[in-house]
Formats: structure tokens, C-alpha cells, sequence
């Protein structure tokens, strides 16, 4: 990484900083115990590496942005994804290992949708490759075994419910339990001229969830494959 920092050709480089996080609007009462209430992907696009921790980057994202100039920034923005309340079938937010699986679906949608959707994305996507930045290793894990998943038919080892299931072992049966669709809902722009796109996160219906149970099947495979193209030969991204 240190000579990555000290490479000269790193000036002409693009990257995007895709920074997830689960937060809770003010407007929750003392009854919602929930952990959550949406979770936001922080999104800048830069010609500069920001060389900070990304947590550090998270945190002070607002003190970032402001110093655009500095960090060579050429747009911000933030995708916020509410989750309506039905969603997880009245199950709370889902814990360790089943959470990640709900991180990983926003980061998949997140990344989607700003390569299809960006018009900065698109027209540097003509000319230069993007580096992508995320503080979740999700996307580089899809990069490097795109191939192999696809070739298998993105299979994944399912473990079946048994009398001595314990939750601590991984299982599609209860994450199937837990897949949402995603939707935009609006455009908004703030006084500090963060750009926040709203998405609504709706519950699967029931008729549907036997395309989330398929033993062969690894979880968020659907949102996989809209991603797909974006990994394919070194064409579009690298990781760093």
C-alpha cells in the first residue's frame, strides 16, 4: 500500500469511495427497540486518494466534503435506504452472520446503481478505469471469484435445518427469511449540498421467496449478476 501512496501515475487516477453504515433517525421512540433504522452508503467520488482511515473518513465525512478542493473532489453523495417495517416479516434487524448478508445486498445496490446511474461514473468509465474504496470487502471478493462463481452457477454449500440447529451455523433456510427489494424513492439536496437519494427497502413477497431458497444458489446472487459485467476481464474497476 505504502508504494501504492508513492506512485506518480496515481494523479491521473479516478476512485470511489462506497462507505456503508447502519444509523437511527432521531424520530425513534423509547418502544422501537430496533438497532437500526436505515443504513447509508457515503459516497465520494475523487481524484485523490484521501489518505485516512476509513472509519476516520466515515465519521468526518461532513469535514470531507468541505475540503473538496484538497481531496480533488468531483462529487459526493449519499444513498440513504430506509427499511419499511414488515420487511424482515416482523423479525428484527438480523444479527451475526445474517447481518452482513443485509450490509452486503445495500453495498451490491449501492455499487449498481452508481455505475448505471452517475453521469460522472459513466463518462470517466469511457476513458479511465475506477478504483473502488469501501470499508466492506464484498465487492473485491465478487471481483477476484467472479469467474469461478459463475462457473459454478454461484453454488454455495446450504446447511439444513436439523434438531441440534443452533444459530451460529449458517443457514439459507433463516436468511431467506430476511431478503428485500430494493426501490428509489426520491432526490433530495441539502443545505450543505450533499445530494441524498432515498430508497425504500420492501419485503419479498411470499410467492417469491423460493428464488432466494435454491440450495445452488449463493445468498444475493440476483444482485450479483447485475453486477457482473462491471468485473469482468480488468475491463471497468480494480480494488484497492
Amino acid at each position: 500500500m505504502t508504494q501504492f501512496f508513492k506512485s506518480k501515475n496515481n494523479l491521473n487516477k479516478y476512485f470511489i469511495y462506497l462507505l456503508i453504515t447502519k444509523g437511527k433517525d432521531d424520530t425513534d421512540t423509547i418502544e422501537n427497540d430496533l438497532d437500526y433504522n436505515f443504513i447509508e452508503t457515503k459516497i465520494i467520488i475523487t481524484k485523490n486518494l484521501i489518505l485516512h482511515d476509513l472509519n476516520y473518513i466515515l465519521n468526518n465525512y461532513e469535514t470531507i466534503i468541505n475540503n473538496e478542493l484538497e481531496y480533488k473532489i468531483i462529487e459526493h453523495c449519499v444513498y440513504k435506504y430506509c427499511f419499511e417495517k414488515d420487511v424482515f416479516n416482523g423479525l428484527e434487524f438480523p444479527k451475526y452472520p445474517y447481518d452482513i448478508f443485509v450490509l452486503n445486498r445495500v453495498l451490491l445496490y449501492s455499487f449498481y446503481y452508481i455505475m448505471k446511474n452517475n453521469i460522472s461514473v459513466k463518462d470517466i468509465l469511457l476513458k479511465e478505469k475506477i478504483h473502488i474504496v469501501s470499508n466492506m470487502n464484498f465487492l473485491k471478493r465478487i471481483k477476484d471469484w467472479n469467474s469461478n462463481w459463475k462457473k459454478n452457477r454461484y453454488s454455495i454449500e446450504k446447511y439444513q435445518n436439523s434438531n441440534d440447529f443452533t444459530e451460529s451455523i449458517f443457514s439459507i433456510n433463516t436468511l431467506s427469511q430476511y431478503y428485500f427489494n430494493i426501490e428509489k424513492e426520491e432526490e433530495k439536496n441539502y443545505l450543505n449540498n450533499t445530494n441524498k437519494i432515498l430508497f425504500s427497502c420492501k419485503p419479498v413477497l411470499f410467492e417469491n421467496k423460493s428464488l432466494f431458497e435454491r440450495s445452488v444458489e449463493r445468498p444475493n446472487t440476483d444482485y450479483i449478476e447485475m453486477c457482473s459485467m462491471y468485473f469482468e476481464e480488468e475491463k471497468y474497476i480494480k480494488f484497492i
